[in-house]
């Protein structure tokens, strides 16, 4: 499921008025080739911020076992899953600066507990951000052994954990995130926090991509209620620059 998510009006003003721009002489804008660069752009300029909120509605089935590149039904191996995207529409010249995660605000401060059955990958553009399980993660192409791209023919027909599994979050082993992720079919709230190197890397591939969406993606093995999750909902506030 694709849903845009419309900018707000500040956004649009901010637009018009040009504030967080980056003067420069040249109509194309600022040229940024490396995430070092949208570093210096985001230092030097007077970001704006907005907050979106980003959406993935409960499905209304489980797993499609056997059906678009799902196997059939089998215990103890990742055989379906259900992928879920949602866009952002910033500016086609924004420059990300910063991304944090609001999974607490929603519902009044209360938060969304995320409940998922069996596992989930959550990503933006690709790369992985979040995941129940790291062995999963482990499968997928990387790069530069710590940017892992969503990839569903890497991990179809593995063996998949149930219980005690080690999750995974975008740099936590190399003290670049701080991150909290439920265990599966268990009430829990998700906290990920990136450090600035990440985010800038992220930042620079979304400049390349010319893209800014999250995806979801739930997995399962063998049961009617596998691939599902409840509503899973959050903010995400973004301070950015044009450039």
């Amino acid at each position: 499921m694709t849903r845009a998510l419309l900018l707000t009006t500040a956004l649009l003003a901010a637009c018009g008025s040009g504030k967080g721009n980056i003067d420069d002489d040249d109509d194309d804008g600022v040229d940024i080739g490396s995430a070092d660069d949208v570093a210096d752009l985001c230092e030097e300029s007077e970001p704006e911020t907005i907050t979106l909120s980003v959406s993935f509605p409960a499905p209304g089935s489980g797993c499609a076992f056997g059906e678009d590149g799902n196997l059939p039904a089998e215990n103890g191996y990742i055989t379906a899953r259900l992928e879920q995207t949602d866009v952002l529409e910033l500016p086609e010249d924004a420059v990300i600066c910063d991304v944090a995660f609001d999974f607490a605000g929603i519902n009044g401060g209360q938060g969304t507990p995320m409940v998922y059955d069996d596992h989930f990958i959550f990503a933006f553009n690709g790369v992985v951000l979040a995941a129940s399980d790291a062995d999963i993660v482990g499968l997928l192409p990387d790069d530069e052994g710590l940017y892992y791209s969503y990839d569903w023919e890497a991990v179809v027909g593995s063996t998949m954990a149930y219980n005690n599994v080690p999750t995974y979050c975008l740099g936590e082993d190399a003290g670049l995130a701080t991150c909290d992720i439920p265990q599966p079919e268990t009430n829990g709230i998700m906290s990920l926090d990136f450090e600035p190197d990440v985010v800038n890397e992220l930042a620079f591939r979304a400049i390349e991509a010319g893209a800014y969406e999250f995806s979801f993606v739930t997995m399962g093995d063998n049961d009617n209620s596998d691939c599902s999750h409840e509503d899973f909902e959050f903010e995400v506030e973004i301070p950015y620059v044009q450039r």
